[in-house]
């Protein structure tokens, strides 16, 4: 009896809207390091669109702090490409 291959759907997910971003951020508690290390996470997920396991796997030789002449970067590696 042969097996009935499966359809599988690659749906975009809608974006969010401004308002539900400010929403976000908004919910952890900045008062405690966790909240601000929380915020900072969601904000780089938000500026980057980078995935949830790529923002996991950032260590800290991934981070170059910022200079009065160079912002801060970060970089992720998602799919076997290199993201700067």
């Amino acid at each position: 009896m042969p097996l009935k291959q499966q359809t599988i759907t690659n749906r975009l997910r809608s974006p969010l809207y401004p308002i539900q971003i400010q929403l976000l951020l908004k919910l952890p508690d900045t008062s405690k390091a966790i909240g601000q290390r929380n915020v900072a996470m969601l904000a780089t997920l938000y500026a980057t669109g980078a995935r949830a396991q790529e923002l996991c796997d950032i260590t800290l030789k991934d981070i170059t702090l910022a200079t009065p002449s160079f912002p801060t970067k970060v970089r992720l590696t998602g799919k076997g490409t290199n993201l700067e």
